[in-house]
């Protein structure tokens, strides 16, 4: 008998980019896919002062331009994750 080993979790996300003003809400929600593993995970952004989100997994930005990164990371495997890299800027009129 061939013992068969499971492949590793993968995490998939959209957007891959987002672009929002200083302390704006983001219009679409961020969404993760686990595949090859149990579905769910968690966002956190990464930056300290980096924004966050909201219940709907909506991006709210600080009100600092830079460029910030919302990871969701498998619940079941926290070695499979994925990022959102995110552009805060104002919109020249």
């Amino acid at each position: 008998m061939v013992a068969q080993t499971a492949l590793p979790a993968f995490v998939t996300v959209t957007p891959p980019t987002l672009a929002v003003e200083p302390a704006g809400l983001s219009a679409a929600a961020l969404t993760a896919t686990v595949l090859g593993g149990a579905p769910g995970v968690t966002w956190r952004v990464r930056e300290a002062g980096g924004g966050s989100l909201d219940s709907g997994f909506h991006y709210q930005a600080p009100p600092t331009p830079g460029i910030y990164h919302a990871v969701a990371t498998s619940t079941a495997d926290p070695t499979a994750w994925a990022e959102v890299s995110i552009t805060v800027e104002p919109t020249l009129a």
